[in-house]
């Protein structure tokens, strides 16, 4: 499989804010890249007119401030290879500084970026633009 789940990291959370709030917490799951870098993931089941049993794989960095990923797939008994050697792929380009603009998909250096962001999302150069522009449309018609 391509990663694993770090249990013990995640009873810690859930039991510290157990500890903080009096109530039950089950955190997001944490998953270790090849780099031994944390991630958290979310899977959840949607629907998908040319899939049946579809599911979406969700990957942010161990914060859930910066989303790496997000992926649909028709699962059996695992996350299917292809969708594995993808995220691995993008793991991978998340620790060498890649990321993937929120908007077109392409590479683009987080640390040039990071400030373009809007929600987890990052975006290049061309789709800041356009989300900025849309954003201030929307602001001005709010008012």
């Amino acid at each position: 499989m391509l990663f694993y789940e770090v249990y013990r990291l995640n009873e810690f959370f859930d039991s510290k804010i157990k500890n903080l709030t009096n109530v039950d917490y089950y955190a997001d799951r944490l998953i270790q890249s090849d780099m031994n870098q944390l991630f958290t993931f979310l899977i959840s089941a949607t629907k998908d007119d040319d899939l049946e049993d579809c599911y979406e794989i969700h990957i942010w960095e161990y914060t859930g401030t910066i989303k790496i990923c997000s992926y649909q797939f028709n699962i059996n008994d695992y996350i299917p290879a292809n969708v594995q050697q993808m995220i691995r792929t993008d793991l991978n380009d998340y620790n060498v500084g890649l990321v993937k603009c929120a908007h077109c998909g392409k590479k683009i250096n987080y640390h040039e970026h990071y400030k373009q962001s809007i929600v987890a999302g990052i975006y290049c150069n061309d789709d800041w633009k356009l989300q900025y522009v849309q954003d201030q449309k929307k602001y001005e018609s709010a008012d």
